[in-house]
């Protein structure tokens, strides 16, 4: 038996910290490159809002006000003053003639409101995209069961390091390792913290070393859990 065999647990945690730092670094660095896209989403919506209504308010009132103050053919004073003629000469059909186009014009002044109808489609729609992105849709995973399968397999993982501490321990007691047992004690709780936080080590069967999708892990994996709550919900 030798010291060879027992791992420093100073220098594990420090290794652990290093790494978790790291991580951390990296979902800041990502969070800070798109921050709160939800809330400035909904306040571009907003703003989108206002500057139709704001738009088709001005631009009706402007077009109404055309309409009744313009002499112009079809606005309401030569539509009035045509019919007026036409009726003292006892042409009631001519008559209504004008006045039907004028009234056709003055709904064409009023159309510049029709974009206002469009914007409760827009927020259904919103609210739909919303409920697509947080459900399942066919082979499409939503957010709500990347977060869900994360933190059930971040359980996993916490529960895999404790079994692969007692499997050290079972293993140094049947060879006699006494040096190995208590390295596997000792640094347990940096092994939890370590798989826990940034992802269980996996060694391929090529020799690979790769790490899984721990908590604090951004990105997907081929191997093991494919999502981290972290990498769902950024």
């Amino acid at each position: 038996l030798t010291a060879s065999s027992f791992v420093d647990p100073i220098a594990y945690w420090g290794d652990v910290l290093e790494l978790t730092n790291t991580n951390l670094s990296k979902i800041f660095a990502e969070a800070s490159a798109d921050p709160f896209p939800v809330l400035r989403q909904v306040m571009a919506n907003q703003t989108g809002y206002a500057n139709t209504i704001s738009t088709a308010l001005v631009t009706t009132v402007q077009d109404i006000t055309t309409y009744f103050s313009s002499d112009a053919v079809g606005n309401f004073k030569s539509a009035i003053t045509q019919a007026t003629d036409l009726l003292a000469q006892g042409d009631l059909i001519g008559a209504y003639g004008k006045i039907s186009g004028s009234i056709t014009v003055l709904g064409a002044a009023a159309s510049p409101m029709l974009p206002l109808l469009a914007i409760p489609y827009q927020i259904v729609q919103n609210a739909a995209n919303i409920l697509k992105a947080l459900s399942k849709q066919g082979a499409e995973i939503g957010i709500i069961s990347k977060v869900a399968f994360g933190l059930l397999g971040a359980a996993q993982l916490a529960g895999r390091s404790v079994v692969d501490t007692a499997q050290t321990i079972v293993d140094a007691a049947e060879t006699g390792d006494p040096i190995s047992i208590a390295s596997a004690i000792v640094n347990s709780p940096a092994h939890l913290t370590d798989a826990w936080l940034n992802g269980p080590i996996t060694v391929l069967p090529n020799g690979q070393v790769v790490r899984g999708a721990g908590f604090l892990k951004l990105g997907s994996y081929q191997y093991g859990l494919n999502w981290s709550p972290i990498s769902a919900l950024i």
